[in-house]
């Protein structure tokens, strides 16, 4: 895999839309290894968080995320 296929924010506070790595691969590429699928996103956080708070992050407001919803319109992870 190259390393153009994946982003980052730079720092895991930085404002990010939700994700702080995102890795998107053409829906044909074949994936062995720790990356599950073609899309897949990443939320890094040095401390542990609790459900609760990641759910606000996912959907502040109880409204889902613009770049989750296209993870999963993508089949992604």
């Amino acid at each position: 895999m190259s390393t153009t296929a994946v982003t980052w924010s730079g720092h895991q506070n930085s404002a990010d839309g939700g994700l702080d790595v995102r890795v998107s691969l053409g829906d044909d590429v074949t994936i062995a290894g720790f990356i599950p699928r073609p899309h897949t996103g990443f939320q890094v956080k040095k401390s542990g968080m609790p459900r609760t708070e990641i759910l606000d992050e996912m959907r502040p407001g109880d409204v889902l995320r613009p770049i989750i919803r296209d993870l999963a319109n993508r089949s992604g992870a």
